[in-house]
């Protein structure tokens, strides 16, 4: 993967992922197309280019007193796509196993350790925090998986939006399931609900009974074609062996 191209592109959508000191990590950000917008862009695209390339290539000491949560902010990318960019390029150079290998990890860690950070204000608040998981979890999902965040998977944020988008949970049916008053327009949706949960439990009940009734329809349908057969061809033997004696009987009178 090529963690040098551009971000998850949330200033397009007019949203941006960024540290703050109030706490937040989704912010409104209004787009601009003005030639001072496009100039500061691009001020920042050369500035996180020239980021990574002092990470892949420079010295530990150069690097550790470039790594700030300030630099992260100067960068096109937002605060933590380039947190997930900077520990996937200290964990490559701590895969060279040089006399750095070490500290590399342990710079590593500590910039894991900062994205893990960046979600926890998400989790005191659920607005933002199904925000998140509606609009930017699917793309910051891939570059996890492509950037190899295992530790971002852990977060508690991360993984109950990952349960919630993926296996269906709608809250308004957790709501009414509970017992707790709900409209007459998610009605239906209730419905559906108890619906799929009976059959559920019809299913789990019925199916080894009906599986052992069917069975043994199928065992005595089995026998009464077996019957069948062998009844036809009893009364085939039977025909050919009185056959059989008329004809020798026929011959002996003959012969007298």
């Amino acid at each position: 993967m090529n963690i040098d191209g551009p971000s998850l592109g949330f200033i397009n959508k007019g949203l941006a992922c960024e540290e703050h000191e109030n706490g937040n990590l989704l912010t409104e950000l209004p787009v601009c197309d003005s030639d001072e917008e496009r100039k500061r862009i691009e001020e920042k695209k050369t500035f996180e280019n020239d980021f990574l390339k002092k990470i892949k290539k420079g010295n530990f000491e150069d690097i550790e007193n470039t790594i700030k949560p300030r630099a992260f902010k100067k960068c096109d990318s937002n605060t933590l796509l380039m947190s997930m960019k900077v520990s996937f390029e200290l964990r490559r150079r701590a895969d060279n196993k040089g006399p750095d290998e070490e500290r590399f990890n342990q710079l590593a860690n500590s910039v894991e350790k900062f994205t893990y950070c960046l979600l926890d204000p998400l989790r005191s608040d659920q607005e933002k925090r199904e925000q998140f998981g509606e609009n930017f979890l699917d793309d910051i999902v891939d570059d996890a998986i492509d950037l190899d965040q295992k530790k971002f998977f852990t977060h508690p944020v991360v993984h109950d939006e990952m349960t919630r988008k993926w296996h269906g949970r709608d809250e308004c049916m957790k709501k009414t399931w509970r017992g707790r008053d709900f409209k007459k327009s998610e009605l239906g949706s209730w419905l559906q609900l108890l619906l799929f949960r009976f059959w559920c439990i019809f299913d789990l009940v019925f199916s080894p009974i009906l599986f052992s009734v069917f069975s043994l329809v199928k065992k005595r349908s089995e026998r009464y074609e077996r019957s069948q057969v062998a009844g036809i061809v009893l009364a085939s033997y039977a025909d050919f062996l009185w056959d059989r004696i008329k004809h020798t009987a026929f011959v002996q009178i003959k012969q007298v």
